[in-house]
């Protein structure tokens, strides 16, 4: 059916003019010859006037021609149907098709609206991410701010300790010059006092730098808990020794006091009894 266009304009499924009629199938009624009519086989052929037989076989071939006309004619209707049937087929198709075409659009508009809502979830969680990076940030700057607070008091507990560490010495050159000479205990008495005095002073300070950096340590680990682990040096117990080391050397202070100020009543004892 070369009549048919390809196209998407209504032209293409136009049916022809010539198929525009409704169909109709006329079927001719025929004559039927009656049993008297129908030649018997074995009967005797009887003589027929040569008129008479040219008058019916003129007629038969009119009725045959008849037959043979409408038989074109049906011929031509199935033509024609089957042109009309095969255009109807491909119009099913070509509705076929846009339907199909139909349920890809909105399946496709169903898609970019699953894809919009996912970009919008997507930029959601890109903003959370954003703000919880900056809190983060925050976090690790008061971590960095807390850990020079205590690099800070480090620094204070360190130079107590070398007042401290001063201060025994005085005590213990004290010490030795009231084991030399007796003469000057007053003397040794009162640098004894002041350096005890300084002694303690260092001390109450160096105990309150102890509970400044301990408080600090302590914030420290509390704000660490909340932030991720962070690539430093490790953390040392050295100042902890340090401090154990500081007490005792304190303690076998007060162990020499204690000894020089019995060594003082026993002089001073003496000296009462020789006088």
């Amino acid at each position: 059916m070369s009549w048919i266009r390809q196209a998407d304009s209504p032209e293409a499924l136009r049916i022809p003019h010539r198929l525009a009629f409704p169909l109709r199938l006329r079927m001719s009624v025929f004559p039927v010859p009656s049993p008297e009519e129908t030649p018997r086989a074995g009967s005797p052929s009887a003589p027929v006037d040569p008129a008479h037989a040219a008058a019916a076989l003129t007629e038969a071939q009119k009725r045959a021609a008849e037959r043979r006309l409408a038989a074109e004619q049906l011929l031509a209707q199935a033509r024609m149907l089957e042109e009309r049937i095969g255009i109807e087929a491909e119009q099913a198709r070509i509705a076929s098709a846009r339907a199909r075409v139909g349920q890809i659009s909105a399946a496709l508009n169903a898609a970019v609206a699953d894809e919009h809502g996912a970009k919008e979830i997507a930029e959601g969680a890109a903003t959370t991410l954003q703000a919880v990076i900056q809190e983060r940030e925050k976090l690790q700057s008061r971590v960095d701010e807390l850990r020079s607070a205590i690099e800070a008091a480090q620094e204070d507990v360190t130079a107590l300790e070398t007042r401290l560490a001063d201060a025994r010495s005085i005590v213990q050159r004290g010490v030795a010059a009231q084991n030399d000479a007796s003469a000057q205990l007053d003397e040794l008495a009162r640098a004894e006092q002041q350096a005890r005095a300084e002694a303690e002073a260092a001390e109450a300070g160096l105990r309150e730098r102890i509970a400044a950096r301990e408080q600090l340590e302590a914030e420290l680990r509390s704000v660490e808990t909340t932030v991720v682990p962070f690539s430093g040096a490790a953390p040392s117990l050295e100042s902890i020794d340090m401090l154990n080391s500081l007490e005792k050397q304190i303690d076998a202070g007060s162990e020499a006091s204690r000894r020089v100020a019995e060594r003082r009543a026993a002089d001073e004892a003496r000296r009462r009894t020789t006088n």
